[in-house]
């Protein structure tokens, strides 16, 4: 469901190098359509910087990440555990995922497709494949006709 009303809501776990300048974009660079509203890491009193707008929240917390007030969660720690499980969390409590996580997509990727599929929502993972060059979607569209 597309809301006009007001922008899509993100959280983003993980503020090491890739979350970091994920969240720059955010906030730098995105559009208005989009918002940064949560950031779930480890040592998170550390880790603030003072970049980040402060209505931003902080949290150590996977509950607080895939709250009501999130529409996207993106996944960027990296490796398989917690990351499986909170792609799994988030997508259950009706979130939309994004991941740069190849061992998470190269071990449970059918399944998680599946999941999301079975909920209604979104699992892309294109940021895992090909250093980023948008090879799923050319797969999935370009090469769909082709038997």
């Amino acid at each position: 469901m597309t809301r006009v009303d007001r922008p899509t809501r993100v959280a983003i776990a993980g503020f090491g190098t890739v979350g970091r300048s994920v969240a720059r974009l955010l906030q730098e660079l995105a559009p208005p359509e989009l918002r940064l509203t949560t950031i779930l890491d480890r040592g998170i009193e550390r880790k603030r910087v003072d970049w980040v707008d402060p209505t931003v929240r902080w949290t150590e917390s996977i509950d607080d990440a895939v709250a009501d007030d999130v529409d996207v969660f993106v996944e960027l720690i990296g490796g398989r555990s917690p990351a499986e499980c909170w792609i799994r969390k988030a997508l259950q409590a009706g979130k939309s995922v994004v991941t740069a996580n190849k061992q998470v997509i190269a071990h449970r990727g059918p399944e998680l497709l599946a999941e999301a599929s079975r909920l209604g929502r979104h699992l892309r993972f294109e940021a895992a494949v090909a250093g980023g060059v948008p090879v799923v979607r050319a797969i999935e569209h370009g090469l769909a006709g082709d038997s």
